[in-house]
């Protein structure tokens, strides 16, 4: 009786392309999954920064200092969250300084009707007032969160409104 010898099966070369088609797709597969993880960390700490930005935002909302110059001098000293330790926060105000350019508002013409000059300086006259007023009553407030760690920081900044400032129109 003779046995019959099968040559059925995969050769070494076979095997070799076989094996480095599936290690490319398991090496391309891995470096999308760690993108994947890398970026889902980046998201997760960039809501982790804003989420304790409006948290000290609030914060301070709730209990604003006495508005004068003197908190604009220097950002007050980091605080630190006690609910995330390796987060800390610091707080800018600043006072209002925009002013209104009235030739903007009004736009700037060769020549102008008496009327339109007459308009113009009457805005003049207001620009100052209006100015010194707003400057007591609106205060921008800064908040920079910092990750201790990592050194990831984001910043949110509002305008905030003084309650107790006084508006006096002298022209």
């Amino acid at each position: 009786m003779a046995i019959k010898l099968s040559n059925k099966g995969f050769t070494l070369l076979e095997v070799l392309v076989a094996t480095a088609i599936f290690a490319f797709f398991i090496a391309a597969f891995s470096s999308r999954h760690s993108a994947n993880v890398l970026s889902s960390n980046t998201i997760r700490e960039d809501l982790i920064l804003k989420e304790l930005c409006l948290k000290a935002l609030n914060e301070t909302m709730l209990d604003p200092p006495k508005f004068s110059t003197s908190i604009t001098l220097a950002p007050e000293a980091a605080k630190v969250f006690d609910d995330f330790p390796d987060y800390e926060y610091v707080i800018e105000w600043k006072e209002f300084d925009v002013k209104p350019v009235i030739s903007m508002l009004l736009g700037a013409e060769e020549k102008e009707s008496a009327e339109e000059n007459a308009t113009k300086q009457a805005l003049q006259r207001l620009e100052k007032p209006i100015v010194e007023n707003l400057k007591k009553q609106l205060w921008q407030l800064k908040i920079t969160v910092t990750n201790k760690n990592t050194g990831y920081f984001q910043d949110l900044t509002t305008w905030v409104y003084d309650e107790k400032a006084q508006v006096k129109l002298k022209i």
